[in-house]
């Protein structure tokens, strides 16, 4: 499981949107940036759309990558003993 604690832009206050995972300093869920971004939005796109820093986008998908990346290694040494 990816920690999100780990993401330095991205933030989770309880009674704040529901407590959902949002990019620091906004009110705007993780979630609905990575189902545009899956349903074929640009990353330009959604930071015009949502008023969010394209870093900030591209940090995330950074670190999802990398924890994707770090998880698929262990599970794969793992299957492999």
């Amino acid at each position: 499981m990816i920690d999100l604690t780990k993401c330095s832009v991205l933030e989770r206050i309880p009674g704040k949107v529901s407590g959902v995972w949002l990019f620091k300093g906004t009110r705007l869920p993780l979630w609905v940036v990575l189902d545009n971004l899956s349903s074929g939005a640009s990353l330009d796109e959604v930071a015009d759309w949502f008023e969010v820093d394209r870093k900030k986008v591209e940090a995330v998908l950074a670190f999802l990558a990398r924890e994707t990346e770090q998880t698929l290694s262990v599970e794969t040494e793992a299957a492999a003993k």
